[in-house]
């Protein structure tokens, strides 16, 4: 359950609980050692939330006639940037290009190595 904060309004969301063992792609690895191992299960979302927007969230697990309740935890949304303002972070630095051009320089001169040792290899 969702609430926004200073609204009465909740937005439900359920969903049927999955066996314990979930697919691997589903589920990330928190924390381990010491024989034990936490784990957390990515496979569900909330949508339709509002950017910059303070929530809170509460779980309720039914199972037949019994219902449990988790308090509501507050969580906020990232406000939305402009796509101009967010960095490439794979942009190509000067120092790539610079190694790029080294490198494709020595494999041109191994090349002509190689051709230059065959042929005089050949010749005698």
């Amino acid at each position: 359950m969702v609430r926004r904060a200073n609204d009465s309004k909740v937005v439900k969301s359920g969903f049927v609980v999955p066996p314990c063992r979930g697919r691997r792609e589903l589920v990330s690895v928190v924390d381990s050692g010491a024989g034990f191992t936490v784990t957390r299960l990515s496979a569900y979302q909330v949508t339709n939330l509002t950017p910059g927007t303070k929530y809170y969230i509460s779980y309720r697990v039914q199972k037949g006639m019994s219902t449990e309740s988790s308090p509501e935890t507050p969580m906020s949304t990232l406000p939305r940037r402009n796509m101009e303002s967010i960095g490439l972070g794979m942009a190509r630095t000067g120092g790539m290009v610079v190694i790029t051009v080294l490198l494709s320089v020595a494999m041109f001169l191994l090349v002509v190595g190689l051709i230059i040792a065959l042929a005089l290899g050949a010749h005698k």
